[in-house]
């Protein structure tokens, strides 16, 4: 899997609902193909929110393998503890059988206050 960091303005030009002024964004591809983008805000020194561009989002690569890959890759950042939320179910269930990694279900963070978000966290 490849993560390629890209230029913001492409995420505010074509995901304007993603765009985060302090957000970086990344690309991910796999046997040349796009997954998806994702972005990751800073919360603090070692703490960072990841989310996904839903609208980006390839629904065949969705597997723990991915995911890991995802947090490894925010962890190689320079994170500690990394949230991620979700409000689409199949991303929520999956996300719920992933305790055995270390992924657990987390209360929303002090810088949201979204009920209708489902947070998850893992720390290294």
């Amino acid at each position: 899997m490849i993560f390629k960091e890209i230029d913001k303005l492409k995420i505010q030009k074509a995901y304007m609902p993603y765009y985060h002024d302090h957000a970086r964004y990344y690309l991910i591809k796999k046997n040349n193909e796009i997954s998806c983008y994702y972005g990751i805000i800073d919360r603090s020194d070692e703490i960072g929110e990841a989310f996904f561009i839903c609208s980006s989002f390839n629904n065949k690569i969705l597997s723990a393998g991915f995911i890991l890959s995802l947090f490894d890759h925010s962890f190689n950042l320079g994170y500690k503890e990394l949230y991620t939320w979700s409000k689409w179910d199949r991303l929520i269930k999956f996300c719920s059988y992933l305790k055995k990694y270390g992924i657990e279900k987390a209360s929303n963070p002090e810088w949201d206050n979204d009920p209708s978000k489902l947070w998850f966290k893992k720390r290294i």
